[in-house]
């Protein structure tokens, strides 16, 4: 399961999101180390309720397609490139790391280039 959240949303608390209830019942239920074999969360900073290619802003990422490349090869995604739109075009790309990590900045690179971060 890829859980993807964004920070931007006005009803959804950022750091409420990694402990939200239906997170905790399956990590109280199956244990934190079994959970990880199945469910990843991604908080995309700035990012609405859900994703998509329309409006003012908005980010866009397959996550079926997450979901299945995880499943057919096996390997759990740590980190995710999505879309960055702006009044319904691509004007870039963000790197979105697997809670706790982060993206940092390199210091060097464009800014609306996934390449230019790092998770931490």
């Amino acid at each position: 399961m890829d859980e993807s959240r964004g920070s931007g949303c006005d009803g959804i608390a950022a750091a409420a999101g990694p402990g939200s209830a239906g997170r905790l019942r399956v990590v109280a239920k199956t244990g934190a180390q079994a959970t990880r074999e199945f469910m990843r969360f991604f908080m995309v900073p700035g990012m609405g309720h859900g994703v998509g290619k329309t409006g003012a802003e908005n980010f866009y990422v397959d996550t079926l397609a997450v979901i299945e490349r995880w499943k057919q090869s096996g390997q759990a995604p740590n980190q995710l490139v999505v879309s960055h739109y702006k009044d319904g075009k691509e004007v870039g790309q963000r790197l979105v790391c697997q809670y706790p990590q982060i993206a940092f900045y390199k210091g060097t690179g464009n800014p609306e280039a996934a390449a230019s971060f790092e998770c931490r």
